[in-house]
């Protein structure tokens, strides 16, 4: 991807391979900052083959931090360790609406750091989606013993954090109203949302 580097006005790039990129978070500063002018960056999502990600969730800051206009991205991310990465957090997306993590495995342990940190990084918006692996997606997984691979289905979990995401932006929503002293705000809120994902606009 190196020649990739030379075009600064960049705007729009959708990478596709059978195998996971062979990058990782440093490689995610260097791309960034190279091209801060991206709407839309997809760096091979959906890979068919599994093999560990080396791209981690901090990948996702050189993204917010140097591509602005940024509202479409997708990567495939090793989602294990993000539980300190709120606490080197510098920068959030500002105009990204779509995020997604296709294949990318989460577990039911990880889910919580993910919801925390996408919740401070992301826009509270009813435009933004995160698209998750879907129950029906399936990926190959080497063997190691066999050496063949064989059907690997993805973690469901994304359903969750996805769910969990925007019921905290409920929550928010509802806080900063009780801060400003609007009851007739809360009273909407509630009404409306009935434990469905909304915000006021």
């Amino acid at each position: 991807m190196l020649g990739l580097l030379k075009l600064k006005e960049l705007r729009s790039l959708r990478l596709r391979h059978g195998f996971p990129l062979l990058i990782r978070d440093a490689d995610a500063v260097r791309f960034s900052s190279s091209f801060p002018k991206f709407v839309e960056l997809d760096l091979n999502s959906y890979p068919m083959f599994y093999q560990q990600p080396k791209l981690t969730l901090g990948s996702l800051l050189p993204f917010s931090k140097n591509c602005p206009t940024l509202r479409t991205l997708g990567l495939f991310v090793d989602t294990r360790r993000s539980d300190s990465l709120l606490d080197t957090l510098s920068s959030r997306f500002e105009a990204l609406r779509t995020l997604n993590f296709g294949r990318s495995l989460v577990s039911t342990e990880a889910s919580l750091h993910v919801t925390r940190l996408l919740s401070v990084m992301v826009p509270e918006s009813n435009d933004f989606q995160l698209f998750p692996a879907s129950p029906g997606n399936i990926i190959l997984d080497l063997d190691k013993e066999s050496s063949e691979y064989r059907n690997y289905k993805v973690d469901t979990s994304w359903a969750a954090v996805d769910s969990a995401l925007r019921q905290l932006w409920i929550e928010n929503a509802l806080e900063r109203a009780s801060q400003s002293g609007s009851p007739s705000v809360i009273h909407s809120i509630r009404a409306v949302t009935n434990g469905d994902a909304w915000l006021p606009t």
